[in-house]
């Protein structure tokens, strides 16, 4: 795990050692261990990489990485977990290699069989630049599933930009970059900017599972190519009609998910695993425990408020297994201090509040080990949110809900003014949450469902607007309504929320992060089960069949609990002089981004006890903190 940055620029438009500096210092969390700079004067090509040494502590690991004849230049960030494999492979063919590393296993393969064929070749998450010096061109990836961060541009000036947070991308950039309308219509309404969107309109995210060229022609024409996809997940969407047994279905998922489990166990550098006591974190657990001689090192964040404390459960677990296990309880008083900085963790609007315990936990987990693995991916495989459930039943009934929402809100919606404060206020909350459903689709229902509408007059988001084209045409054609949701979800929601949440706060302490669930062979053999073995009625039974196995069903077995944190009291009590102040900041005031008038009487509102508007209020102070940054 690192970081890297770079930049192009034809023109020699800038200092080129300066503005790498500048760039590659930016990242210095993401890569403790040693820093490292190249580029090439004439070309205009500058490449930057901060290394979190994990696999080959040596300078032999060092980037960026060149191929002997220096044909080929590598920045890389991740593992490739079959790394050992592909050495052997190559070896045999008469490659040789200086290191133990599996950054220099990557840039052979590259070498020898293209970069197209390596991306298939490769297990693991990752993201690369790669420059190849005899035909001028620059080629950006990212792993299949987006656990790995990269984002690049072409900036006013004419400069093509990347890098693994958008913070390295814009470092040192002398006028102001526009804002996306349509980021901050998708930020209001999911909480988080999924890709290809960023905050700033010129920068992008490059999709999970896609490679970016760019050569010397379009950087003169200042029009970039389209990312190309390596890998679709829709492809692999093809549930089995065969009648396999459950007992083979289940060895086959057992055997698989050890091999990705030990794969990602292989690391020069101390190992443990993130552990909630849930089922997903709980199965990982088992697993390398079951693979390793030693205790495995195990992590949770607990709370003083029982409705969202799972750190007794993750305590029993651990003991159960016999893992060494670490626990600490975060207060009110921490969290303050942590708010305030998330706009400098993740560089754009993020309003997932279970982002304060992914870094208390990960802030835990680094003082003892530099990998952790953790759970993450096991709801959007196996169907384990319990919005799935509740969509179906709204959409079987959506003609009875939909008629009576829409009289409720033609009757009384526009006379909300006229009502007692504590009527008005949670008529309005009603009529901001529960927008009349009238999308044509299961898709675009399912998305009206899971956005939130919370201003008067705001446009509504398609489903169109949040993945390519390509992929909207074909994602309800042979998928039933369950798996259109799973696979939203996980090319939306995972990548642009889940794992950009891990990546950041954990990088934040410069801790690497493992996904087993996410391993693609995973994935694939999951994605072709049988509708009937995807239940939500019965989600994950696949994961609680093999972690009962390790661990009695009694300790798992327990109504879904989210990974959260007490908001709406924060907002009245800790919270609500941040809040406070953030709203009559100048900057706030100036950017006018949402209605200030409302954000006001509902603040108000809320810290009244009138009507819980937790929720809207983190996303406008998340805003609102970011705006205050970004201005510095």
């Amino acid at each position: 795990m690192c970081g890297f940055t770079g930049f192009w620029d034809p023109q020699h438009s800038t200092d080129h050692a300066a503005q790498l500096a500048r760039m590659t210092a930016s990242i210095a969390h993401r890569g403790p261990d040693a820093d490292g700079v190249w580029h090439d004067a004439q070309a205009g090509i500058a490449l930057g990489h901060r290394r979190l040494a994990i696999i080959d502590l040596s300078p032999l690991g060092a980037q960026p990485m060149h191929t002997p004849d220096e044909r080929y230049t590598l920045v890389f960030n991740g593992e490739i977990y079959n790394y050992l494999a592909l050495r052997q492979q190559l070896q045999a063919q008469g490659v040789q290699f200086r290191s133990e590393s599996d950054t220099e296993v990557l840039l052979a393969l590259i070498a020898h069989v293209g970069c197209a064929a390596a991306l298939q070749q490769a297990v693991g998450m990752f993201a690369f630049a790669l420059w190849d010096r005899d035909t001028q061109t620059l080629t950006l990836a990212r792993d299949r599933f987006g656990e790995k961060p990269l984002y690049y541009g072409l900036l006013p000036n004419g400069t093509f930009t990347f890098g693994s947070e958008l913070k390295s991308v814009i470092a040192g950039q002398q006028s102001a970059l526009a804002l996306d309308p349509l980021a901050l219509q998708l930020y209001l309404q999911l909480g988080y900017i999924p890709a290809p969107a960023s905050i700033y309109a010129p920068i992008k995210k490059l999709p999970p599972g896609a490679i970016l060229q760019v050569d010397r022609a379009q950087l003169s024409a200042r029009q970039l190519a389209a990312p190309a996809p390596y890998w679709r997940l829709r492809e692999h969407t093809q549930r089995s009609q065969s009648a396999r047994s459950t007992q083979d279905v289940q060895l086959e998922f057992e055997s698989l998910l050890q091999t990705a489990i030990q794969g990602q166990m292989l690391a020069d550098v101390p190992l443990g695993a993130f552990l909630s006591g849930g089922i997903d974190s709980s199965l990982v657990v088992a697993t390398m425990q079951q693979l390793s001689a030693n205790p495995v090192r195990t992590f949770t964040i607990g709370f003083g408020d029982d409705s969202i404390n799972e750190a007794p459960y993750a305590k029993q677990i651990a003991q159960h297994l016999g893992t060494e296990h670490t626990e600490l309880y975060v207060n009110s008083q921490q969290a303050q201090a942590l708010v305030a900085k998330l706009p400098a963790i993740f560089d754009e609007p993020f309003a997932d509040p279970s982002a304060l315990p992914t870094y208390f936990v990960a802030q835990l987990a680094r003082q003892q080990v530099t990998v952790a693995l953790s759970g993450d991916g096991g709801d959007e495989l196996l169907g384990g949110y319990l919005r799935y459930q509740s969509t179906l039943n709204a959409w079987q009934s959506r003609a009875e809900a939909g008629s009576l929402k829409q009289r409720v809100l033609q009757g009384l919606g526009q006379r909300s003014a006229g009502l007692p404060g504590k009527y008005a206020a949670k008529l309005e909350r009603y009529a901001a949450t529960q927008p009349v459903n009238k999308a044509e689709s299961f898709i675009e229902f399912y998305l009206q469902q899971i956005s939130r509408h919370w201003l008067p007059n705001q446009p509504r988001l398609q489903a169109a607007d949040m993945v390519s084209a390509a992929t909207y045409v074909h994602l309800q054609s042979g998928l039933s309504n369950v798996d259109q949701m799973l696979l939203f979800d996980s090319l939306t929601y995972l990548p642009g929320d889940i794992l950009a949440k891990v990546d950041r706060t954990a990088m934040a302490h410069s801790l690497e992060t493992r996904v087993p669930f996410l391993d693609h062979r995973i994935a694939e053999f999951i994605w072709a089960l049988p509708a009937d073995m995807v239940r939500l009625d019965a989600p994950k039974q696949l994961f609680r069949t093999a972690l009962n196995k390790h661990v009695p069903a009694a300790m798992f077995e327990r109504p879904k609990q989210g990974f959260g944190i007490p908001l709406a009291a924060w907002l009245r009590t800790d919270l609500a002089d941040l809040a406070a102040d953030t709203f009559a900041s100048q900057a706030w005031q100036t950017a006018n981004l949402i209605p200030q008038a409302v954000v006001q009487r509902r603040f108000t509102q809320h810290r009244n006890g009138q009507t819980d508007w937790s929720r809207f209020l983190w996303r406008a102070l998340q805003l609102a903190l970011w705006v205050n940054h970004a201005q510095r």
